[in-house]
């Protein structure tokens, strides 16, 4: 009997030992013989990288006030697997907050409309995104954080903002989803676009960027400011009054440039019908561009009467001074 106790212990403790070999081997395994590449696997699949977009530099008028400048705005986005109800304590009062709840208080905020906001995160109660309000200010981006939503997270974007509407919006152009489009914008983009940077930062097991793990990699560059010699009080009288005249008019179209005589500036360049850059699917796309550029106008027998007025008062010229004109000429600085 004793002999029977005696190897049935020799065999636990065999096996025991076996055991206890083979946990002691995979623990080196894991932290000492494969550290390097399991802890590079680790950080790999928690570690996202991201872009930082460098800043679209201005358009400004001569006197440097902004025709077109990148404004900071927020997206607000969700995590509807986390959405539920949770508990918010203000002062000694604790309450409940639905996620109904929650989604009306977002909304109040951003003024986005409530049961869009509520579909949206209850959408795919499964999913680790949803999207809720695009481009929100920074004051609603204040009012939504104070809210402290636990499944409600703000990401930081940049978008393009023309201050004064259809002023100049036709020499300014504007900028879509793919990049430059028109005017100055696509003109000196070389000079006005940024370049971008990267970071990269942590996340949880719920793909939520962990506080305090995000590092710059590369640091993002502005781009280039370009100073017009457009005076904004100019461009909006004359922008109006054309407006006023092609209305009476009649026209299908208008276009007004003031020049400085001293020194060539173009101080307006007038279109109308006019384009608001805010708002270009608010224009038909023939007026999205400016005329004074890109349609072909001939001098037109006005200004024959002119020419010949002066010939005459400079004596270059008598009433029966007859000419006869090349198609083309050379002048001695090469034009």
């Amino acid at each position: 009997m004793v002999r029977r106790s005696n190897r049935r212990l020799t065999i636990v403790s065999i096996v025991v030992f076996v055991v206890v070999i083979a946990f002691a081997f995979r623990l080196v395994d894991f932290q000492v013989v494969r550290a390097r590449a399991l802890d590079a696997e680790s950080s790999q699949s928690l570690t996202v990288h991201q872009t930082i977009t460098g800043d679209r530099g201005d358009i400004t008028t001569s006197d440097g006030t902004p025709l077109a400048a990148t404004v900071l705005r927020y997206d607000v986005t969700a995590a509807p697997v986390d959405a539920s109800t949770f508990t918010r304590t203000v002062g000694k009062k604790t309450t409940k907050v639905t996620v109904a709840t929650a989604m009306n208080e977002v909304a109040a905020a951003t003024g986005a409309t409530a049961q869009t906001l509520t579909s949206d995160i209850t959408a795919n109660k499964k999913a680790d995104f949803a999207s809720l309000v695009k481009s929100i200010t920074v004051a609603q981006y204040q009012a939504v954080t104070a809210l402290h939503i636990p499944y409600v997270y703000l990401v930081k974007d940049s978008t393009r903002s023309y201050p004064d509407g259809a002023v100049a919006g036709n020499l300014v152009g504007f900028v879509g989803d793919s990049g430059a489009q028109a005017g100055l914008e696509l003109q000196q983009n070389k000079c006005l676009a940024g370049t971008n940077g990267s970071e990269t930062y942590e996340t949880g097991a719920d793909g939520v960027e962990l506080p305090g793990t995000a590092t710059v990699t590369k640091k993002p560059v502005a781009g280039g400011t370009v100073t017009t010699t457009i005076s904004g009080t100019l461009q909006y009288l004359v922008q109006n009054d054309l407006a006023t005249q092609a209305k009476a008019l009649g026209a299908q179209s208008a276009t007004a440039i003031v020049v400085k005589v001293s020194n060539g500036d173009l101080e307006s360049v007038a279109d109308w019908p006019s384009v608001d850059p805010n708002n270009v699917d608010g224009s038909s796309s023939s007026d999205l561009y400016s005329k004074a550029f890109t349609d072909l106008y001939e001098p037109g027998s006005t200004m024959k009467g002119l020419v010949a007025s002066a010939l005459l008062n400079t004596g270059k010229a008598t009433p029966t001074t007859q000419a006869t004109v090349p198609d083309q000429r050379t002048f001695p600085w090469g034009a």
